[in-house]
């Protein structure tokens, strides 16, 4: 693990040592979303020059769930069954290895009032947990100017 801070050596936890916070999750990745009423997602997979692991066009249905309708645009990009670390961190860093290329893009998009973030999907079997994200991560997430929460289940 590279650290950049004191703080990393302190309270970051290596996967061998998950006893200290209680055990790993069960389950988690790292979603990218760009959200806009007007996006197109064929535009924005080709201004990334990744596709997306799913979308949404506003005034349609969902993909995945067809009953429900679309209220804005959405591009995202998931590291589920990509990433097979159980780190936060390192999914967090699959995502944005991704896009990397396309930082400036990324900043292009928000200044136009495109909405992005990553979220993180932890699932948890035991209690007590305490999700947390690397300095690296952190770092890269703020290059991209990307909020990032958890959305965690116990």
């Amino acid at each position: 693990m590279k650290n950049d801070t004191p703080y990393d050596q302190l309270f970051s936890v290596p996967e061998n040592e998950w006893h200290r916070l209680g055990g790993p999750p069960d389950r988690t990745y790292a979603t990218l979303r760009i959200y806009h009423p007007e996006l197109v997602p064929d535009e924005v997979t080709r201004m990334f020059s990744v596709r997306p692991s799913d979308f949404q066009v506003m005034g349609k249905p969902f993909n995945k769930r067809p009953k429900f309708i679309a209220k804005t645009g959405g591009w995202f990009l998931t590291s589920e069954d990509r990433c097979k670390s159980l780190d936060y961190s390192k999914h967090v860093e699959w995502v944005l290895d991704q896009v990397e290329h396309c930082r400036h893009t990324m900043l292009d998009l928000q200044s136009k009032g495109y909405k992005t973030d990553v979220s993180i999907m932890v699932n948890f079997s035991n209690c007590n947990p305490t999700p947390g994200l690397s300095a690296s991560a952190i770092k890269r997430l703020a290059a991209f100017n990307l909020s990032c929460w958890f959305d965690v289940y116990v």
